[in-house]
């Protein structure tokens, strides 16, 4: 956590960054091609439980968190518990920006696939502000790193997939109990419910690349921020 330089600017900068990735994540829900890793568990759990996929965001968040307080014991710092107030806010975003997207309601597939393209633009560009804002971590990125620093194993790329493939895996879980137990599988209901389809992949392998994109278009604007 960074709090030098410009902080007011920087604030402003990292909110407008989780309202944009929420802004994002609708659009994505509404084009109905897949979630990404952040969401599928949320998806899966407000298909299945109930409630909205906002609070399973939060809930996830806010597991990341404890997971962090048991491995860093007397090491984790009570500032760290911002990332419960950020997770907080952003699943408000994600729970009260409906209205601003909800008229866009695609008909046909072509259509679906336009809007996840923009949906997968807008969302990186909502990382790119968090990121560049260099304020608090998101829980699970934190908890990433925590876990790296303590087994002094591998990168935190590497831990970024490993557990954006355990958000999926407990997704198809999920997915695969409930269309068994219902007795009515087919392999469509079971990936959708598990909110996995060829968007999914589109989100993995473009979300980076855009935010690669903006960074060279805007980057060093934005490093001013910190300097």
């Amino acid at each position: 956590m960074n709090f030098g330089k410009n902080v007011g600017k920087r604030i402003i900068l990292y909110l407008l960054g989780l309202f944009v990735v929420a802004l994002g994540i609708r659009l994505t829900l509404i084009a109905q091609l897949g979630t990404g890793s952040s969401t599928a568990f949320a998806w899966a759990m407000s298909k299945t439980v109930g409630l909205s996929v906002a609070f399973w965001v939060f809930v996830v968040n806010a597991l990341c968190v404890v997971v962090q307080i048991i491995i860093l014991k007397k090491d984790f710092k009570p500032i760290q518990l911002l990332q419960l107030a950020v997770s907080f806010i952003f699943s408000l975003f994600i729970a009260y920006v409906d209205p601003l997207v909800r008229w866009w309601q695609p008909h046909s597939y072509p259509e679906r696939v336009i809007q996840l393209i923009v949906a997968i633009m807008v969302q990186a560009l909502g990382i790119f502000f968090v990121v560049k804002a260099k304020l608090i971590t998101m829980p699970i990125e934190s908890m990433n790193l925590v876990i790296m620093q303590k087994t002094g194993w591998g990168k935190l790329g590497t831990y970024k997939i490993l557990f954006d493939a355990f958000w999926f895996v407990l997704a198809l879980l999920i997915s695969l109990v409930v269309t068994l137990k219902a007795g009515n599988f087919t392999w469509d209901g079971f990936l959708g419910l598990a909110g996995i389809r060829e968007g999914t992949v589109l989100q993995v392998l473009l979300i980076g690349a855009f935010i690669n994109i903006y960074d060279r278009l805007f980057g060093k604007k934005f490093a001013k921020l910190t300097e």
